[in-house]
């Protein structure tokens, strides 16, 4: 009986660990293929300036700057038709999520080498 409670903690903890990282899945990435104009994609960057999307290529805090609508001049050096795109994926390294993975795997690890030492001690008995 104590195993499966054991079990059945252990189950519930590991699931409770991984709903601070469901916000990090579920969140969108977009790139500038994603609007269509330069206004739209300014607006998503104002939201978050440090640009996780990837929408500020050069770094000059305009977002797209090759969509319609964009600054006159600002597609200079890319070809005719060319759409500068976002990074592909979220550049936030954040140290908060790094400490979360690593406190998951030693708890989970941890649960791991209790219920191994119980098994153990089981079948010695």
């Amino acid at each position: 009986m104590r195993l499966r409670t054991t079990a059945a903690a252990s189950i519930v903890l590991a699931a409770a660990m991984c709903f601070p990282l469901a916000g990090v899945a579920a969140a969108q990435d977009l790139d500038c293929k994603d609007f269509q104009t330069q206004a739209d994609a300014q607006a998503v960057y104002n939201q978050d300036p440090r640009d996780p999307n990837g929408l500020d290529g050069d770094g000059d805090g305009k977002a797209c700057e090759a969509l319609p609508g964009g600054p006159l001049g600002s597609a200079e050096g890319y070809p005719s038709g060319a759409v500068e795109t976002g990074a592909g994926g979220a550049t936030d390294d954040s140290p908060e999520l790094l400490v979360l993975i690593v406190a998951g795997s030693a708890v989970l690890a941890t649960g791991g080498a209790v219920l191994a030492r119980r098994r153990s001690v089981r079948r010695s008995d």
